[in-house]
């Protein structure tokens, strides 16, 4: 049975003018990312960040050094009502968790490095955390546009809502969206009922019924209002169990202002155990061809012409603004490590062992990614040639050039 949220189509006849499928907050324009400071150093312009609750913090970080990974294995029902099987966030713990304060002062350093917006990835589920309000209070004062990746099953859970923050779940969703700083970007990897509380393994007694209400509550708020684009649905991890899915999705998202991102699995964390499945020839036919649909289907309406995908070239979140994270931003794990991004988290991609030993200045400047320079479209350093096939960008290229050329 399939479980479609109840969502008027926004655009009937035809795209506003400069309508693009992105997200607040999440593209930057090439004139930003060619910006310096005044001494020359390149704007950091983004954080991907951990930010585990303090509670869970000390106990993690109470014992023996050499038992971290397990304490934090142990207690993570403490940040996370769900299971899921790629879950990218649970890995090696080297160092002890940030702590709130530490978490403040790395974002003090980024401030007068030009740091615009910050996106939460975990540990675990963001609006499990007793802390949120607090944390997204201090974003907001900071004027730092805040990305949370979410399950959502809080947010349409009275039940966990009520245990957690000691309010409906319909409440919960009104308080957020009253941040105006903060986009949602929220799991929509299938509409299959079956299929979404099996993989996503929640508390929530019926799952993809909780993140139906969510999203459909969101959408009441206001938050997919154009030019308003603070709901976005990741269908990642794309697989053969959602990929012949993700189109139809794709269209239904762009026709109501719900910007849908279509992307292979992560390497990092337990998403590495998802690889094998991404390496099928079938896997990567099929991913191959959905990102020719997707690309036909917005020069075919309008919201893209073949020149402009020419000059951006195909992104690695298929049919959406490019990625520039990696060369804008980095990745700091709830341990204090420093990755070039969140895709992979393997020692080539460290850039430094832990947070609080260096300026984050000096941390940035000899991070991989501010050596790509201010490039628009980085593809994907951490999974091309992994998880996305090695003649990915080259075949969809030359299949639209075949159409539309």
């Amino acid at each position: 049975m399939r479980i479609i949220p109840d969502v008027s189509i926004q655009f009937t006849d035809k795209f506003p003018e400069g309508y693009t499928m992105s997200t607040d907050g999440w593209r930057f324009t090439e004139e930003e990312i060619r910006e310096r400071l005044p001494d020359g150093t390149r704007k950091l312009l983004t954080l991907d960040i951990t930010i585990p609750p303090e509670k869970y913090t000390k106990i993690v970080n109470k014992g023996k050094r050499e038992e971290l990974t397990e304490r934090a294995n142990r207690f993570y029902g403490m940040v996370c009502p769900n299971n899921c099987p790629g879950c990218f966030e649970k890995s090696h713990v080297e160092n002890p968790l940030l702590t709130w304060d530490e978490i403040n002062d790395i974002i003090e350093q980024a401030l007068p490095l030009g740091l615009k917006t910050v996106r939460f990835l975990g540990p675990g589920e963001f609006f499990s955390n007793p802390d949120m309000f607090k944390i997204l209070d201090y974003f907001r004062d900071k004027g730092i546009t805040f990305g949370i990746f979410t399950k959502g099953a809080e947010l349409g859970d009275d039940e966990l809502s009520l245990r957690i923050h000691g309010i409906t779940s319909e409440e919960l969703c009104k308080r957020v969206a009253l941040y105006e700083n903060v986009n949602i970007l929220i799991d929509y990897r299938t509409t299959d009922r079956e299929k979404a509380n099996a993989t996503t393994a929640s508390q929530s007694k019926d799952y993809i019924m909780a993140r139906t209400r969510a999203i459909e509550r969101f959408v009441r708020l206001g938050l997919n209002k154009w030019p308003n684009q603070r709901l976005t649905l990741q269908t990642n991890p794309v697989l053969l169990d959602n990929i012949d899915e993700v189109f139809e999705m794709f269209k239904w998202g762009t026709v109501r202002n719900l910007p849908v991102r279509i992307c292979p699995t992560m390497i990092s964390g337990k998403g590495e155990n998802l690889i094998k499945i991404s390496q099928m020839k079938i896997y990567q036919k099929k991913l191959k061809e959905v990102a020719v649909n997707v690309y036909s289907y917005l020069i075919e309406n309008g919201i893209m012409t073949f020149e402009q995908v020419r000059k951006e070239g195909i992104s690695s979140y298929i049919g959406t603004t490019p990625c520039s994270t990696a060369n804008t931003g980095m990745f700091i794990k709830k341990d204090g490590q420093v990755f070039l991004c969140t895709g992979r988290d393997t020692n080539d991609m460290l850039v430094a062992s832990d947070v609080r030993k260096e300026p984050l200045k000096d941390i940035w400047k000899k991070s991989p990614g501010y050596r790509l320079g201010p490039t628009f479209n980085n593809r994907c350093v951490a999974k091309d040639g992994i998880s996305i096939p090695s003649d990915f960008y080259d075949y969809v290229m030359n299949k639209l050039e075949e159409r539309f050329s």
